[in-house]
């Protein structure tokens, strides 16, 4: 794996210290819109970045790296507005699958820069609410 894929699982590694490998048969729960109490079987727990991780599982950090989070586009707008991608008649491009969440723009590598940034200190807030991956 190179690039800025590389770049970024880098960043949370060094950022996290030593590697943790979750259980190889562990019983996993994928907790996307909102967290809940993981039942007693679940050894792998992904939950949003914005929710916390559980203690004595294995927790994953959700982070969308490639579009919008639901109710983050105003965010994006404020904050980083180059970086939504839009159409030819600069509409913004919705994932049709998701019309909540809006494409990121990595066309360029100055906005792939830009958004790796973004993306290195969001891995490094999931590293330091303890968090075991990305």
């Amino acid at each position: 794996m190179t690039g800025p894929v590389m770049s970024l699982v880098a960043a949370f590694a060094m950022t996290a210290g030593p590697v943790t490998v979750p259980p190889t048969a562990g019983v996993a729960d994928y907790q996307l819109g909102g967290a809940y109490p993981p039942a007693s079987k679940v050894q792998i727990l992904t939950r949003d970045s914005t929710d916390a991780p559980v203690t004595g599982v294995y927790s994953v950090c959700y982070v969308n790296s490639f579009q919008t989070q639901p109710g983050r586009l105003g965010w994006w707008k404020k904050k980083h507005p180059s970086l939504l991608l839009r159409d030819g008649k600069g509409r913004l491009v919705r994932d049709p699958s998701w019309r909540e969440e809006v494409l990121l723009d990595i066309r360029t590598s100055k906005k792939r820069a830009q958004l790796g940034a973004i993306n290195r200190a969001w891995f490094a807030q999931c590293a330091r609410k303890g968090y075991q991956a990305v």
